[in-house]
């Protein structure tokens, strides 16, 4: 937390000369819009002046509301960082710009938060961190049953030693998916061949360091892009979370569906280590 008002006001004169996007977040009992862009174009001893230049209507019923607001800047230092910040204002006035779009004045704040939305903040994955890791295509999960076999789980197709000896790398991890890569060599010793929209299950258990605490997730998940280097042959997948699964008393499992691209306690994890990273020297 930063509550110094000259280090509030130099991260905001470093927001105006980055040409930093602001996201405002509006009550959900105010507005279905989950979050407006805009642009830092000055601030005085009391006010903040932001451009929502896609912003062509509003209501009147905004004024006077507290909002969240979400920036990034970027650190001069090298090796450059993101840092994220957030923080509470109300809206002191809201109007149309002459040139399209609409005009915000929030007053200053006297806090800033560390931390972006929790939906979309992305953490490099210490390997330490990750105990346990499986996938398995979605059509190749459940094992029915047979006469040499009991009802079971296929074998996966890679599984945390692959990650351990460096063949699969997770890159990094957010509440709503993750990104990892694969050797060239992975995708031809275990036969791993993966398409945009394909479906997978996996498996992951995450420690939470501070107490040593294991938290165990089952997901359903979806490749929203992938990327072939044109000389290594690695390749680097895009994942989505679609649905979480939970195992119900009677051993069965209990799919749910993710709700706004997050799932809470992935959020939490991935919040926490943000903070662990970001907890000294932020300005």
């Amino acid at each position: 937390m930063i509550d110094s008002s000259e280090k509030i006001n130099t991260c905001f004169q470093a927001a105006i000369d980055q040409r930093s996007k602001f996201i405002i977040a509006l009550p959900k009992e105010i507005s279905s819009i989950s979050g407006i862009e805009a642009s830092l174009e000055d601030l005085d001893a009391s006010y903040l002046y932001l451009d929502a230049s896609a912003l062509d209507k509003f209501s009147p019923r905004w004024e006077g509301i507290e909002i969240i607001c979400y920036f990034r800047l970027v650190t001069k230092k090298e090796p450059r960082k993101e840092m994220f910040f957030n923080f509470s204002s109300i809206i002191s006035n809201l109007e149309k710009s002459r040139i399209g779009g609409s005009k915000f004045r929030l007053n200053l704040p006297t806090v800033l938060k560390i931390g972006q939305r929790r939906s979309s903040l992305r953490v490099d994955l210490n390997p330490k961190h990750l105990l346990g890791y499986s996938i398995w295509s979605e059509d190749k999960f459940i094992r029915t049953a047979s006469k040499e076999n009991k009802k079971g789980l296929h074998k996966p197709l890679a599984c945390v030693d692959h990650i351990r000896s460096g063949l699969i790398r997770i890159i990094d991890i957010s509440a709503g998916g993750l990104k990892k890569r694969l050797k060239a060599q992975a995708l031809n010793e275990l036969g791993m061949k993966w398409k945009k929209g394909q479906s997978m299950i996996i498996w992951m258990v995450l420690l939470e360091p501070d107490n040593g605490n294991k938290e165990q997730f089952w997901l359903k998940a979806k490749i929203k892009y992938l990327y072939e280097d044109y000389v290594s042959k690695d390749m680097d997948l895009g994942i989505e979370f679609k649905s979480f699964g939970q195992i119900t008393p009677d051993k069965k499992m209990k799919w749910h569906k993710v709700k706004d691209h997050s799932i809470d306690k992935i959020g939490n994890w991935t919040y926490q280590r943000y903070l662990e990273e970001y907890r000294q020297g932020l300005v």
